[in-house]
């Protein structure tokens, strides 16, 4: 292909070309959804949410969403998502809806205390959502019951 892939970085292959692209300037992506007309990151180190123009892949907008690391990203353009862009703030416990016309964080929605979003899609009149137990860690409890 080219280039080899860099850990922590947001890369693209182009479906002409097998050229592997990588995007600069996003702090340890996780998270990651495209709609018709941009590409959404979260970081897993700031409270950004990063906008990329595909075509050109470069970053075109960067929203601070949270006081917290948001973690998943998706969008929607059809009318059941309301074509927001919504991310998971996992440390506060909330949805965040970003309307992409102004870049800005529009709505907060509380999910409650002792709660973690783990992950977040648009899929008919709804944003779906699974949810964790905070500090809890499915290897180890996976090992302590192997071992029991």
């Amino acid at each position: 292909m080219g280039r080899e892939l860099r850990r922590r970085s947001v890369s693209a292959i182009r479906s002409g070309v097998p050229r592997l692209e990588t995007i600069k300037g996003i702090s340890r992506p996780f998270g990651i959804a495209a709609g018709q007309v941009a590409v959404w990151v979260g970081s897993n180190t700031d409270s950004t949410v990063t906008r990329i123009e595909p075509d050109t892949r470069r970053n075109i907008a960067e929203i601070m969403s949270g006081a917290s690391r948001p973690t998943r990203a998706a969008s929607s353009a059809s009318p059941t998502g309301a074509g927001f862009v919504w991310a998971l703030n996992r440390i506060a416990s909330e949805v965040v809806r970003i309307d992409p016309r102004t870049n800005d964080v529009v709505a907060r929605i509380p999910l409650g205390p002792g709660v973690e979003p783990r992950t977040l899609h648009v899929a008919g009149d709804a944003v779906w959502l699974s949810v964790g137990t905070p500090g809890f860690d499915a290897r180890r409890a996976g090992r302590r019951s192997e071992s029991g």
